[in-house]
């Protein structure tokens, strides 16, 4: 599907989609709305308590930029993005991410998709650290989305709460660096390519796959930390 802002010299890393009950203006609202000292980015609580401002702003226009910080010291300026191109209504294409495209299923339905694309580094470490931040950006992207749905319909997701959302995203975190704690705790090169890329894999679908919400990601971080526990033990 063509979309605003593609260019079809540059390959689309992600397509991601959600469907909200919530007629197209007011899902077009909040996106207007994004950003520090607007309304944040309607992720995680924890991280955006000192993004939000309680003031409605003016609509975003071209060249308008959509703050990743309420700091004016410019140290997250890379998470800044520019309005590159705006069709009121639907589409809005943001600098260093992508396009946000609103199609409308019925009155009270909408579908929003965000479409991002990338130039491919020539610097082999600058194109392992955007590989790397992947599942990252997807973590981000989809409480996100989720949380405009939630702002949009004007309920609570039984799933999602600042305490659940806390340690899911800790969870995450700790049982990624156990992953690579157990690769530098292998001695068999053999080991540490079958069983880290097994672990990796695991992390992978829990974290793409499944909703988040810590019961999967805890089960997962006990299994790695036991597995931990147990190859220390052998190495002494």
């Amino acid at each position: 599907m063509q979309m605003l802002g593609d260019n079809k010299s540059l390959p689309i890393t992600s397509t991601r989609a959600i469907t909200i009950d919530a007629s197209k203006d007011i899902v077009w609202q909040l996106l207007m709305q994004l950003g520090a000292k607007k309304q944040g980015f309607y992720s995680y609580d924890f991280l955006e308590e000192n993004l939000k401002s309680k003031d409605k702003n003016p609509d975003l226009k071209i060249g308008d930029i959509i703050h990743g910080s309420a700091k004016e010291d410019g140290r997250l300026s890379s998470y800044n993005f520019k309005v590159l191109d705006i069709n009121p209504n639907d589409s809005i294409v943001l600098e260093n991410w992508g396009t946000f495209f609103l199609k409308s299923i019925n009155k009270n339905q909408t579908r929003l998709i965000i479409r991002t694309q990338e130039i491919k580094s020539t610097s082999l470490l600058t194109a392992f650290k955007n590989e790397l931040i992947i599942p990252f950006h997807f973590i981000m992207e989809r409480r996100m989305m989720l949380g405009i749905k939630m702002e949009a319909e004007q309920k609570k997701n039984p799933i999602l709460s600042f305490n659940k959302d806390l340690v899911w995203l800790v969870c995450v975190a700790l049982s990624f660096f156990l992953i690579l704690l157990i690769f530098i705790a292998l001695k068999s090169t053999f080991y540490k390519i079958l069983i880290s890329c097994l672990l990796s894999t695991i992390w992978l679908v829990i974290v793409f796959l499944f909703n988040p919400v810590p019961t999967y990601i805890m089960a997962f971080l006990l299994a790695c930390f036991f597995l931990f526990i147990k190859l220390n033990r052998i190495k002494s």
